[in-house]
């Protein structure tokens, strides 16, 4: 399974110091490292099933995962807003777009053909016409199966219901209309790898209709690794996962009106170690909307990546217990010399660390790191397992 991977960047001032002392070396807690930087960009979507196909994919060549439309300011259309992480360098992403099914029988149908492609169910998207969306990691063996269930309006009988099927692998993706525009054909629909060994634990709480409240019951359940995925007529639902109970924390930014501002603010708090979520609408006196991120609590102090020279070429690196991996960026930016979890590998120096040399054969250092989510495995988990 795909987690996290850790991303080694060195200030461009601080690669050009000198004169350090092994002491001072290995004390120092003014080089900074950051993971997964995540990226953005904007345009225009597509207005028909063919068009959209098309832009999705070639987004998904590069890398591009489709977030979410949204308007902003005046503009031709709805914007799309596409997500790339340095972790997914490489990857491939290929989208299908199909016709909505005109049956609950069909829709099922549809969506488990499409699993056992590869193709995880996305969500619905109007283009003139209702279509579904479906992503896969090309490359990556992962199959999905699909069920649906009745909608309870009870939050107590909702939360035993999700932790039932949860409990068995199934993974909530939320509520479906199964016939186009029919209220009425509503049901919650359930996925499922095979062969997983994942299980989910969920809760129901009450949506809060103020940004405080909201912001600090996200981070109340976030705690201890719950996640928001969505909200109901009968609350808003948090997923832990047992193969990923790590702490994450939120973060409700102002709204903002054009897409260049979003991508300026996106970025920021991409710098801070945040992935954006999705835009959340507060009713009432101050309300309005926000764009809601989510990141991971920083590393304690005594969470280190060590760093040794071995000589004035190669270099040692050992992770901490939970750390993923880490790449080594060049000034230019070319992913290179990955480095597995759980072990110790020499790697030739690459230009961030080229400094390093100057300090001397066996120059130990460890410094601070922070953690920060991967885009896709947070927006769809077990895509890239």
């Amino acid at each position: 399974m795909s987690k996290s991977k850790f991303v080694l960047a060195v200030f461009a001032a601080l690669m050009a110091s000198s004169g350090v002392s092994q002491a001072q070396f290995g004390n120092s807690t003014s080089l900074h490292f950051w993971m997964n930087q995540p990226s953005y960009s904007v345009e225009v979507m597509a207005n028909n099933r063919e068009a959209l196909a098309k832009q999705l994919n070639a987004q998904g060549a590069s890398g591009g995962l489709f977030g979410l439309a949204a308007a902003f300011g005046v503009s031709p259309g709805p914007i799309g807003v596409f997500m790339r992480d340095s972790s997914d360098f490489g990857k491939i992403f290929s989208y299908s777009v199909l016709p909505y099914a005109p049956s609950e029988a069909e829709s099922l149908a549809q969506l488990n053909e499409q699993g056992a492609m590869g193709f995880r169910y996305v969500g619905p998207y109007s283009v003139g016409e209702m279509v579904n969306l479906y992503i896969r990691v090309d490359g990556v063996n992962v199959r999905y199966e699909c069920l649906f269930d009745s909608s309870v309006n009870s939050q107590v009988a909702f939360e035993a219901r999700l932790n039932e099927f949860g409990h068995q692998g199934w993974r909530w993706i939320g509520p479906i209309l199964t016939v186009p525009f029919d209220v009425k054909s509503q049901r919650e629909l359930y996925l499922r790898e095979f062969q997983t060994t994942t299980r989910y634990n969920y809760r129901v709480s009450n949506t809060l209709s103020d940004e405080g409240g909201m912001e600090a019951l996200l981070n109340t359940q976030g705690s201890d690794g719950h996640r928001w995925i969505g909200s109901t007529m009968v609350g808003a639902v948090f997923e832990q996962r047992s193969d990923d109970t790590r702490a994450r924390y939120y973060v409700m930014a102002s709204s903002t009106a054009t897409s260049g501002a979003f991508i300026d603010q996106a970025d920021s708090q991409g710098d801070a170690g945040r992935i954006f979520q999705t835009f959340v609408y507060f009713d009432g006196i101050g309300g309005g909307i926000r764009n809601l991120y989510v990141g991971m609590a920083p590393l304690s102090e005594s969470e280190r990546i060590g760093i040794r020279l071995l000589d004035a070429s190669a270099l040692e690196l050992s992770f901490v217990p939970n750390a993923v991996g880490l790449y080594l960026l060049s000034t230019s930016h070319d992913l290179s010399n990955w480095i597995p979890s759980g072990s110790t590998q020499s790697g030739s120096a690459g230009a961030p660390i080229n400094w390093l040399t100057s300090q001397g054969t066996n120059a130990v250092a460890c410094f601070k790191v922070e953690r920060v989510l991967g885009a896709t495995e947070e927006r769809y988990p077990g895509l890239q397992r």
